[in-house]
């Protein structure tokens, strides 16, 4: 079971891109609150790094998830980190580098000689990234600058402060940066005096991550500034990095220097996460690399990262030895528009992480978040099972699933409980051949849970509009794989259509009503600024003022892992001391108090008597009298649909 959250009031900035993952954010919300109550690592110091590759995690973490949910509040939590961080900078607090100066960077002792303080580039762009992002991510959505911070200052002041820091901050490692060695190419180098401190690479190119990780610094100082002189190093960076990525079969692979490829010499998959990301912006920003080469990358991680559910191997070639850095394929997933199988991958191999102590894993669980599709569910093709109740085991090799995709053209997945002796594959038929979706491991003693995405690519309409799937091991008869039974998937419905009038300068409240599977979150994409909805209880508070009158729109979000629907309600604002109808979506009711309205909560499967607890999760049910039918209906229906609406408090959350 998820751990809960004490609840917020959020409002969610319209417009903004939003993953499907109800549980994925629950999980990382609880994550990111279990490590050191939300603090992440802002008061650590640099010395061995924990800024640069714990806390630039973290702070990245809080932009992926408003990219993914449209919540200011992680914005803001954001800020707080940065300005943090941002004053531990060796200018700020008066450490003297190797050299004896006192630069706007944060010096590292453990990766130098004889522990000398020394600033690398890839620090300063790890940490730097960030900031410059909440920056960009004010530019793209304005109406969020006029929020107002502990202290009195705008979110907007704040990231303006951040950003003129920031640039001082990378105009620092100017003096590292090279043209060349090809036409249009750019590259970072270690500090040239410093060979007695970094000999490995004073004076030398940069490792690819390294001087990458300042890329993104880049680009998002581009966006965010508007200056060329960004985008020209940036680039550079994008053509460097593209011309020394060599193809093999679907994917790419390359070395840790960027050196000419030479097989089993593969990048490990936790700093070539770093490249992978940066070749996504260059992507993005139409500064390298095409959308097919997207793709292939994409592949990289399931062609040759992916092992099984369970298990990744450590370098971009497939070499190495397996689960060294399994935890990094969570910082892929920002190719996963490109590949929908890039998703699973890492959903799976993050499928039972509820807490962490790790920036990183921080950061892939909000990637998850961010990026998850539908979840939907899946039937058999009969003939290939034998019924053992609430599971069926395979009777022939390549046994059969169907799917019904919510659209054909959109990726999605299916969550698929499975035992199995040996490892399989989940395979997906596209009219000629299978495609393999996604490999099992092993699981001979206990059913498991795993994710199998829909490629849309590889559409064929089997039965009706559902797909197939396979499911592929080293066949033995009666001990077949075995998968469990499924419910259908409910999506998300609103039942709230009206609302009641309210009045300018007196607090209004409004309960919505929705149900569907569990667990579910409420949002607002269109709504007055000081509107706030609470995020699993659907309540919505608000002050109008003189400007709402004589009506607002609101349009409100309900999401859970299967999908998510919206509902547009209109609120009729008066004056205070003016009489008007309650107006809404076909009118209201004048019975209900002016400025409350409470109907009935969210549910789920169905209903469970009151003052029972749902055994399933252990929440407390509570019965409450709900409207009466008209007087003809009650005596026909009323003992099933009028005299008891039931609520749960809190919210029951399931896996």
């Amino acid at each position: 079971m998820l751990r809960t959250l004490a609840l917020a009031l959020v409002l969610l900035a319209p417009g903004a891109a939003r993953g499907q993952g109800a549980s994925a954010r629950l999980t990382y919300d609880a994550a990111n609150l279990g490590l050191n109550g939300g603090d992440g690592f802002k008061t650590s110091d640099n010395a061995a790094g924990t800024l640069a590759w714990g806390e630039s995690y973290v702070m990245m973490s809080y932009a992926a998830m408003f990219r993914g949910t449209g919540d200011p509040t992680y914005l803001e939590r954001l800020a707080d980190h940065a300005a943090s961080v941002l004053a531990q900078r060796d200018s700020s607090i008066g450490l003297k580098d190797y050299n004896g100066a006192s630069r706007p960077c944060w010096q590292a002792t453990k990766y130098s000689t004889n522990n000398l303080p020394y600033c690398w580039v890839v620090h300063t762009g790890m940490i730097a990234y960030p900031m410059a992002d909440l920056a960009l991510l004010l530019e793209q959505n304005p109406a969020l600058k006029s929020r107002t911070l502990p202290g009195g200052q705008t979110l907007g002041q704040a990231a303006q402060q951040l950003l003129a820091e920031v640039e001082q901050t990378v105009a620092t490692h100017d003096f590292q940066y090279k043209s060349g060695p090809a036409a249009g190419e750019g590259h970072y180098v270690g500090d040239p005096a410093a060979s007695a401190v970094v000999p490995s690479v004073a004076g030398l190119a940069l490792p690819l991550n390294q001087m990458n990780a300042m890329g993104r610094a880049l680009i998002a100082l581009w966006k965010a500034t508007g200056k060329t002189a960004y985008q020209q190093k940036a680039a550079a960076l994008c053509t460097y990095l593209r011309n020394r990525m060599t193809k093999s079969g679907a994917t790419y692979v390359w070395t840790y220097w960027g050196t000419a490829w030479s097989s089993g010499k593969g990048e490990d998959i936790s700093h070539a996460a770093i490249n992978a990301d940066f070749a996504k912006l260059c992507h993005e920003h139409g500064l390298a690399f095409d959308a097919g080469e997207m793709v292939r990358l994409g592949r990289t991680l399931f062609d040759n990262v992916h092992v099984s559910t369970d298990s990744a191997a450590d370098l971009v070639d497939g070499g190495g030895g397996t689960n060294t850095y399994k935890w990094a394929v969570g910082r892929w997933l920002n190719l996963a528009p490109y590949e929908p199988r890039v998703w699973p991958v890492a959903a799976n191999i993050y499928r039972d992480t509820t807490t962490t102590s790790s920036g990183s894993v921080l950061l892939g669980l909000a990637n998850i978040a961010r990026h998850a599709p539908p979840v939907r569910d899946y039937s058999f093709y009969h003939v290939d099972w034998s019924d053992l109740g609430d599971y069926r085991q395979a009777t022939a090799y390549g046994a059969n699933l169907l799917a019904l995709p919510p659209a054909p053209t959109d990726p999605f997945a299916i969550r698929m409980g499975y035992r199995a002796a040996v490892a399989a594959t989940v395979d997906q038929w596209d009219g000629s051949k299978y495609h393999a979706n996604q490999r099992l491991a092993a699981s001979p003693s206990a059913f498991t849970w795993v994710y199998a995405p829909y490629d849309p690519k590889l559409y064929l309409a089997y039965s009706g509009s559902k797909i197939l799937y396979q499911l592929t091991d080293s066949f033995v008869a009666g001990k077949g794989i075995e998968v469990k039974e499924v419910a259908a998937a409910k999506d998300p419905t609103i039942s709230t259509t009206q609302a009641p009038e309210a009045t300018v300068g007196a607090p209004y409240a409004l309960n919505l009503q929705g149900s569907g599977d569990k667990p579910l979150l409420w949002s607002l994409t269109k709504a007055p600024a000081s509107m706030t909805i609470d995020l699993q209880s659907g309540a919505i508070a608000w002050t109008p003022t003189a400007s709402d009158v004589p009506a607002v729109q609101v349009t409100v979000r309900l999401q859970n892992d299967a999908g998510h629907v919206e509902q547009t309600l209109s609120i009729a604002v008066r004056s205070p001391g003016t009489d008007g109808a309650v107006a809404g979506d076909g009118g209201g009711s004048p019975d209900l108090p002016p400025a409350t309205h409470d109907g009935a909560t969210q549910t789920g499967d169905g209903a469970t008597p009151s003052g029972e607890t749902d055994g399933a999760c252990g929440c407390r049910v509570a019965s409450r009298p709900g409207p009466l039918p008209g007087w003809p209906l009650l005596l026909l229906f009323g003992w099933r649909f009028g005299w008891r609406r039931e609520r749960y408090s809190p919210p029951c959350l399931r896996r």
